[in-house]
């Protein structure tokens, strides 16, 4: 059985463009300048006359329409979304609801595009966006009356279109405004009543700083990183076993093949490989809920610091045991034992 039709949305702090996600919306205006924050998420060669005010996109709108997809080849596509209004005589004054309707053409376009698997083995495809016209957009000075009108126009999308939809906020104001709105929305999760009870208690323990978070690589497999059992298959592949000693790493513990293969390769080949394959990149969604829950420590057995990236775009702290020492005020936890980058925690 496929997942349900309907699509959720998540209002998330994070960097839009270290999101892993399937389709990032991007704001622009009708000559296409894009702000230089927003050129990681689109190729270099479309990126054209470089201004201090923002960069030109080289590309061209069609008539009247304000949502064009960016040619690209990779996991990952951009739309340029025009929400500066400049009104039917230039001089703006269409309002918020120009800037819904935006958001609406927009999604209806992305969920025209055919994507068969989503990105990293999720369920369903996850559309990034930032609060739209919140910048040089229509909507510069009216961020609370635009997130009180943009979360029921994605909420209606996800479920008619069946896609996931973060909004991803920077500044901690926003965040906190939409949450506002999301706690007064009626619906949200439609969980059984004892997993609704449940998470209402782990909620309370969260807040009360009673919750302690253990992290697996399940949450970074969501980015694009390997499991246990995959990471061993790509050592042997870097390792060049033929298919018959492959065929018996398999049926090891994946820690015994890793073991071996450790020793097949040297400890200087390893340490290299998976510093490579584990540094910094795209993190996922659950990693930048993660960062954003009022806990004060968590465990991982992950390699990645991709928790920690997403923490540091929201402008939290971290601080990692036992390779970072504590500042003065740190009184001692549970995550203060144990080898390099397997036990972390918030201070």
């Amino acid at each position: 059985m496929g997942p349900p039709v309907s699509g959720h949305v998540f209002v998330v702090g994070a960097d839009l463009t270290r999101l892993a996600c399937d389709d990032v919306l991007v704001p622009t205006d009708r000559s296409l300048r894009v702000a230089r924050g927003w050129c990681s998420v689109l190729p270099d060669e479309l990126i054209t006359d470089r201004q201090a005010d923002g960069d030109c996109v080289a590309l061209s709108w069609t008539g009247d329409e304000r949502v064009l997809e960016v040619p690209g080849d990779g996991p990952r596509r951009a739309w340029l979304v025009d929400t500066v209004d400049g009104g039917t005589d230039g001089t703006g004054g269409r309002g918020l609801a120009w800037l819904l309707d935006g958001a609406r053409e927009a999604l209806a376009a992305v969920a025209r595009r055919e994507v068969r698997e989503p990105v990293h083995g999720r369920a369903r495809r996850l559309v990034g966006l930032p609060a739209l016209g919140t910048g040089w957009g229509g909507a510069a000075g009216e961020r609370g009356a635009l997130l009180q009108q943009l979360l029921p126009v994605l909420r209606e999308a996800a479920e008619e279109h069946g896609v996931d939809v973060a909004l991803v906020l920077r500044r901690p104001s926003d965040l906190a405004a939409a949450q506002r709105v999301r706690r007064g929305e009626e619906g949200g999760w439609d969980l059984p009543g004892h997993l609704r009870e449940l998470a209402v208690d782990l909620g309370e323990r969260a807040r009360r700083g009673q919750l302690a978070v253990f992290i697996g690589a399940g949450v970074s497999a969501a980015a694009g990183l390997p499991t246990w059992e995959q990471l061993v298959d790509e050592l042997a592949t870097r390792s060049g076993l033929d298919d018959a000693l492959r065929a018996g790493l398999a049926r090891l513990p994946a820690q015994d093949a890793a073991a071996l293969l450790a020793r097949e390769l040297g400890a200087d080949e390893l340490a290299t490989f998976v510093e490579s394959r584990f540094g910094p990149g795209p993190y996922a969604l659950a990693h930048a809920l993660i960062a954003d829950l009022p806990v004060q420590e968590f465990v991982t057995t992950n390699y990645d610091p991709l928790v920690e990236l997403a923490a540091g775009d929201i402008g939290r702290e971290v601080t990692v045991l036992p390779t970072t020492r504590p500042g003065r005020e740190h009184r001692g936890c549970s995550s203060c034992t144990g080898t390099p980058r397997t036990r972390r925690a918030w201070c």
